[in-house]
């Protein structure tokens, strides 16, 4: 259960980051593309 819920973190937190990735590269493929 511990467990679950340690995979479930570090999955939120990548897929945070993962969006903010996004967001920057489609942010500045439309300024400078």
């Amino acid at each position: 259960m511990v467990y679950t819920f340690a995979w479930m973190v570090i999955f939120v937190s990548l897929g945070e980051t993962l969006k903010k990735s996004l967001i920057w590269i489609i942010t500045k493929i439309c300024l400078y593309g």
